[in-house]
């Protein structure tokens, strides 16, 4: 048993359970090194006096020197049965040196990576000797997340499942620590308990029945949180395209008194579903609607619906993000304003001018693929408006796809 878990699972009945915790909160670092164990043992420990003055610093309470042989006792329970804490075991027993390093650092470090209590880490390859881990960050690689967030992903983890092994015999409680932690993003927090619940799922070093059987217990609680929020992920993206397709259906549609009839259809009949419902689903697609509504209305009333004066103009003309992010790079190459400028530079004056998307429009301009018959139209209007502007330079698109 982890010498954590025996602290918390019997503190109740300890004597010393706050200075237990903090005496293994301060060996952590120095147990798989003798020497380290052996200093701090002879100049916190070893002595009443000296073991007094490490608590008072540490804990600010007054001790009584006399209990120290029992707090010795306790300690020694404690780290008996935890491999890690080999060192400090064989210094309160007064084995000497050479009995001791029949166990050798390695070893405890070994036993250490084995109760997942190697962390935090400053690096991410040091997460990723663990098969698991290695196998994990995998699968997050489209996220394109920097390494300090990788990092906070796996430290996070690492954290939770030290905590919750910590309240075995406490399950509802131990639900609370995975629920109540945040992340930088939502996305990041659903990746940090699917990573716990890997490591609950698969963990069976050092632990009784009893414990294995609590944490199957919080691992199947656990598996029904990650359902539960997946399908709120889920409803959010069926909102998204829900309004996604009706806005393409209402982009191909080539009459306006069309367009709105399907618009206002579909903001009532949203309007008539309960307001629960209505957030669950997207509490802002009748502000959407309305939205289109009055892009509509105000297109028609300053020119009369379907006249010459709207083709001329491009008024009802689809404006693409291909097209435009093209456009405005020409107008940029026209006035050498593009040598020696970093994408992203580009990408993020194309966005203020036109609000497309600046991550997509640098996508574009590092993979500028052709255009195609489907930007025809728009393509051809561009290039005339550029022709009057006595630009010389055009747009092209390929006349085979």
């Amino acid at each position: 048993m982890r010498a954590k878990d025996f602290i918390a699972y019997n503190s109740n009945t300890l004597k010393f359970a706050d200075e237990l915790k903090t005496t293994i909160d301060r060996f952590l670092d120095c147990r798989n090194n003798y020497s380290k164990t052996s200093r701090h043992f002879t100049s916190h420990l070893s002595e009443p006096d000296k073991w007094v003055k490490f608590v008072e610093k540490c804990l600010n309470k007054k001790i009584d020197s006399q209990k120290h042989w029992d707090f010795i006792q306790e300690l020694e329970k404690c780290v008996s049965t935890d491999a890690s804490f080999s060192y400090l075991h064989g210094c309160i027993a007064n084995k000497n040196k050479a009995e001791i390093n029949v166990i050798t650092s390695e070893q405890i470090e070994q036993f250490i990576s084995n109760q997942y209590e190697n962390y935090p880490c400053t690096c991410i390859d040091d997460y990723l000797t663990n098969p698991i881990n290695a196998e994990f960050i995998k699968t997050i690689d489209s996220r394109e997340y920097t390494e300090r967030e990788e990092l906070d992903i796996f430290n996070s983890a690492y954290r939770l499942f030290d905590e919750i092994r910590q309240q075995l015999q406490k399950t509802r409680h131990a639900s609370h620590i995975y629920k109540e932690f945040g992340m930088d993003t939502e996305q990041m927090k659903d990746d940090v308990l699917r990573l716990l619940s890997f490591y609950i799922h698969d963990y069976h070093y050092d632990l009784t029945d009893f414990q294995r059987e609590k944490l199957d217990t919080i691992s199947n609680e656990l598996g029904k949180y990650i359902q539960q929020r997946n399908k709120k992920l889920y409803s959010s993206l069926e909102a998204k395209e829900k309004w996604k397709t009706l806005k393409c259906t209402i982009d191909n549609m080539i009459s306006d008194e069309e367009k709105l009839k399907l618009l206002i259809s579909e903001r009532t009949e949203f309007q008539q579903l309960p307001i629960d419902e209505q957030k669950q689903t997207d509490a802002q697609f009748a502000d959407k609607c309305q939205l289109e509504i009055d892009k509509i209305k105000e297109i028609q009333a300053i020119t009369p619906n379907g006249s010459e004066s709207d083709i001329d103009t491009g008024a009802t003309l689809k404006r693409t993000m291909k097209v435009t992010s093209d456009t405005v790079f020409l107008l940029l190459k026209e006035l050498k304003a593009i040598q020696n400028t970093d994408n992203t530079v580009i990408a993020a004056f194309i966005n203020y001018l036109t609000g497309f998307s600046s991550e997509k429009i640098r996508q574009r301009l590092s993979n500028t693929e052709e255009l195609t018959t489907t930007h025809k139209k728009e393509v051809e209007f561009v290039n005339g408006l550029l022709s009057k502007l006595n630009i010389s330079n055009s747009l092209t698109y390929n006349k085979r796809r």
